[in-house]
């Protein structure tokens, strides 16, 4: 020790008697200040009446007590059996950087205006008794100010940090107490990180607490903030967290008052539960909370702003006030007195293992209630409004593949009294096949199925007796339209990839028997009208090779050959649902050609499709499913080539074409199911072809000609189940026409181009444009 004198200790007894008698002392008594470096021995100091003590890096003592005097520890050590430091009276201020302190009953104790600052300091207690200020508090604050900041850690073995109004002084300065935790952390390892109680029946604390740059609040029993005083009595805090974590319930008991205010990214992550006639707001600004919210017998306002999220059950708030995109998720069923809401939403969240009711005593603003539904078993979320209730507010409803029953309704809000008017987030709710509107029936707003007569009125705004009871076809779901679609899309795009293989051979008649290989690229469009008035676009792109060679004919020309190839097709089913199929296919084909003219093409190919399904449901959630289906086709063409003059020709036909694919089954990720007992087709058509092959100077030829056919599709019973309940007949039959124009050129010996472009319109199928183009090398 330097610069200190010592004095007989029972001059600072009285000051100490709540501290516990020490053996060894050194006390200063001010003007007088002392340095305590490296390797000198640990003492006990008693500072008084402006004193100072300096703890170097590398110094330890034993407790220190200062009132109204000066202590700063640098990177040392203050070690005791009772409270290690204590600083008492408003000219006390003491500042710990880079130290460790550590005591029993208390770590530290501030009392009667005194100040306390650490920077990446360490406090700890053990326990001394059972009485809350000595089981193990890190820190007491008796009145005055604790400011931990740069990753200080305060732990108490029972409590973090206690705080409580100074029994010594009177009038309200004794009963302020401040705490401001900075890039720190609280904890207390068997109680909670924070505790503000009454100390003596006249004083109450009022407590002011700031949590700031990410510091943390740790409750060893799942608390982190709790009050404590006798009956009648009002503990007052303050909380102010600031991008900071807490950990642990906030628990205002009997008769507090508390105002919480969260912002900026703050986590809290435990419940509120008032205790009764306890008084607490709790705002949470930018920040969120998952835990319960309790009051029953306390009045709490709870405010959610800026996109902050509460997740939990609320059970008898008094008033909830929503704005700027805020969010509630329930975890069980709740009650709110007065609900406001301004472009935010409640989610009541619910499940088949358990349907929520949010049941309010009124309801005001414009607000969006996310509700799970169950239709088919005639249960969902419910939102309750005993009392008055105004504006414009949306209910988004979780669409299901699921099938209710046929007529099933379902009451979502429930409102005897007020005026607040509901719509349909998405206009409509899909469930199973069919869709259904928002309808006001008396006190209740319920789901109904949607007819083709209550058009889309109904799903809006719900409306005054909106919808239909009756009349009209049920309109379908989103979900079964791209079922019915895909199931469906088989047998055009099968014809996509023939019909290029039909000119092919025609084509093929016209060289000189010699072998070769070929290819060929296409695309076209199909504009389809399949079962329960499914209307799609199909756009199909893709190539085939393959490669033939002639064989012994006693008359005429016959050629035989083997072809492959692959095409993408993409249905658009409107409202951003669509179907892709890839298609793989491997054939064999011929043709003969009779020294009269007459010739006959035929053709065998299978495919298979592997089939994906996404859909975009009614509330903008995606669904998705795929499957793998086989198919079977063929071919037979007959017609005759008849020469005119000047090389004009005329070559008409007529042709047979069946495909046959097996029935199938999947499911989407929402639950529905579909099977198809098969998509077969059974075609049949008439034409001909007139052209006019033109010869070059150089042996080759070039033959352009246009087509027209006519024909009927035979195949009806193409049929759809879906979720067991509901049949469709994807029915393509009905007639059609079709027309085109081509060109062939033989431009040497060896090599061979076409080009062909097709048109055709029938009752249930038009092909707005397809196109091929290919070439042929002869050896």
């Amino acid at each position: 020790m330097r610069g200190g004198r010592r004095v007989p200790l029972f001059l600072s007894l009285p000051l100490w008697l709540m501290m516990g008698r020490v053996a060894e002392a050194g006390t200063l008594l001010g003007p007088d200040s002392a340095t305590v470096s490296a390797g000198a021995a640990a003492d006990f100091w008693a500072l008084s009446n402006a004193a100072t003590l300096q703890v170097n890096p590398g110094g330890q003592t034993l407790q220190i007590q200062a009132t109204n005097s000066l202590v700063s520890v640098n990177g040392g050590t203050v070690t005791s059996t009772g409270i290690a430091l204590s600083m008492v009276g408003a000219t006390a201020s003491a500042t710990l950087t880079d130290s460790q302190v550590s005591g029993v009953g208390r770590g530290v104790n501030v009392s009667n205006g005194a100040q306390l600052t650490t920077v990446n300091t360490r406090i700890n207690s053990t326990p001394q008794t059972t009485t809350i200020f000595n089981s193990g508090v890190g820190a007491a604050l008796l009145s005055g100010s604790e400011t931990f900041t740069q990753h200080s850690q305060v732990t108490g073995a029972s409590y973090g940090v206690a705080i409580g109004a100074d029994t010594a002084s009177t009038g309200d300065t004794g009963l302020r107490s401040t705490l401001v935790v900075d890039d720190s952390t609280v904890q207390g390892v068997t109680n909670s990180a924070i505790l503000v109680a009454q100390t003596g029946v006249a004083r109450l604390p009022i407590a002011t607490i700031t949590l700031r740059n990410g510091a943390r609040l740790l409750g060893g029993d799942g608390v982190a903030l709790a009050t404590s005083a006798l009956p009648g009595n009002s503990v007052n805090v303050t909380l102010n967290a600031d991008a900071s974590t807490i950990s642990g319930s906030l628990e205002p008991g009997q008769d507090a008052i508390l105002a919480a205010t969260l912002a900026n990214g703050t986590v809290l992550d435990g419940s509120l539960t008032a205790g009764a006639d306890s008084t607490t707001q709790l705002t949470l600004d930018n920040s969120h909370m998952t835990g319960d919210v309790t009051a029953t017998g306390a009045t709490v306002d709870v405010t959610l702003r800026n996109g902050s999220t509460l997740t939990g059950q609320l059970t008898d708030v008094d008033q909830l006030t929503m704005s700027s995109n805020a969010l509630w998720t329930l975890t069980q069923s709740s009650t709110v007195g007065t609900l406001a809401t301004d472009a935010s939403r409640v989610n009541l969240n619910g499940s088949a293992s358990g349907f929520h009711t949010l049941t309010l005593a009124s309801l005001s603003g414009a607000g969006t209630f996310g509700l799970a539904t169950d239709i088919a078993q005639q249960q969902g979320d419910k939102l309750v409004i005993t009392g008055a209730s105004s504006g414009q507010h949306t209910l988004d409803v979780a669409n299901t593949g699921a099938e209710p029953k046929a007529g099933s309704e379902l009451v979502l809000v429930t409102n005897p009294a007020g005026s607040a008017n509901f719509s349909l987030q998405g206009g409509q709710v899909d469930a199973g096949t069919y869709t259904y509107d928002l309808v006001h029936r008396g006190d209740n707003w319920l789901l109904q199925q949607r007819t083709s007569d209550s058009g889309e009125e109904g799903g809006e705004e719900g409306g005054e007796e909106g919808g239909q009871e009756g009349g009209g076809e049920p309109v379908i779901s989103p979900s079964a339209r791209v079922v019915i679609g895909l199931f469906g899309a088989e047998p055009t795009l099968w014809y996509g990839e023939t019909a290029t293989l039909r000119s092919r051979m025609g084509d093929l008649r016209l060289g000189a028997g010699a072998s070769g290989p070929w290819m060929r690229a296409y695309g076209d469009q199909y504009n389809v009208t399949g079962g329960g008035g499914v209307d799609y676009t199909q756009r199909q792109a893709g190539v085939s090779l393959g490669i033939d060679t002639p064989l012994p004919a006693s008359e005429g020309q016959w050629m035989v050959g083997v072809m492959g190839g692959y095409s993408h097709s993409s249905l658009d089913l409107g409202a951003g649902s669509e179907g892709q199929v890839d298609s793989y296919y491997l054939g064999l084909y011929s043709t003969w050609l009779g020294n009269n003219g007459y010739y006959v093409d035929a053709l065998l190919k299978a495919n298979e499709f592997n089939n994906r399904a996404e859909v975009v449901m009614s509330d903008g959630e995606r669904s998705r499913g795929r499957y793998t289906s086989h198919g079977v086709g063929g071919s037979v063409e007959a017609g005759k080539h008849i020469s005119l003059a000047d090389g004009w020709f005329v070559e008409p036909y007529l042709q047979a074409t069946a495909l046959w694919v097996p029935g199938n089954s999947y499911s989407l990720n929402n639950g529905l199911d579909a099977e198809s007992d098969h998509a077969n087709s059974l075609l049949g058509m008439v034409g001909t072809h007139v052209g006019r092959t033109f010869k070059l100077a150089d042996g080759g030829w070039v033959q352009p000609y246009v087509k027209v056919a006519a024909g009927q599709e035979f195949a009806k019973t193409n049929r759809v189940e879906i979720n067991d309940t509901n049949r469709f007949d994807n029915d393509l039959s009905g007639g059609r026409i079709e027309a085109g124009a081509g060109v062939v050129a033989q431009l040497s010996p060896v090599l061979q181009l076409h080009a062909d472009f097709d048109y055709g319109d029938g009752r249930n199928i038009e092909q707005p444009w397809g196109a091929s183009v290919g070439v042929r090398y002869a050896w």
